[in-house]
Order: C-alpha cells, then sequence, then structure tokens
C-alpha cells in the first residue's frame, strides 16, 4: 500500500477508533499538545533532515515520530469535527 492509499484508509480507521471515545476524551484530544522539550527535538530533527544530515538512528526516529503525529493529527480532526457537530447540535 502506498502514502497515497494509506491516508484516506487511516483516516477510515481512526473516525470510527474515535467514535469509541468518551466526550472528556474528546476534549483533551482536541486540544493536546506536546511539551516544549519534544518541540525542540522534532525540530531539530526536521531542521537535520532539511540539510541531509540525519544519522541512519536519527532519520528512523524522525520518519516514526512524522507517522505518530499523522495518527494523532488525525484524531485531532475526528476530535475537533465530533466537539464542533455537538455544539451545533445543542445551538440548534
Amino acid at each position: 500500500m502506498n502514502q497515497k492509499t494509506a491516508k484516506p484508509l487511516l483516516n477510515r480507521i481512526l473516525a470510527r477508533v474515535s467514535k469509541c471515545f468518551d466526550q472528556e476524551t474528546v476534549k483533551k484530544l482536541a486540544v493536546l499538545r506536546l511539551d516544549e522539550a519534544s518541540t525542540a527535538m522534532i525540530e531539530r530533527l526536521a531542521e537535520k533532515s532539511t540539510e541531509g544530515t540525519l544519522t541512519p538512528e536519527e532519520r528512523d526516529e524522525y520518519l516514526a515520530i512524522v507517522s505518530v503525529m499523522d495518527f494523532v493529527g488525525i484524531l485531532q480532526i475526528q476530535a475537533r469535527r465530533r466537539l464542533e457537530t455537538r455544539r451545533r447540535a445543542t445551538v440548534s
């Protein structure tokens, strides 16, 4: 499976997973942010990636981080959509 087909499939899978979350989990996930140390480390790895100076170990770590961030990002989108849908339902 290539990157182009994997992303829509991941979206569909995570949409189903996100329906398992209670309202409190959805709220927390929607606003989840990385701590400063993690953000700084990711920025350093991203810079080294752009420069082409990552070691093989750093490259593996960076690719894993990017994958996890994609995963969490999709879950956050799903959580925000659920919150917005609920907000609209209560306003109507």
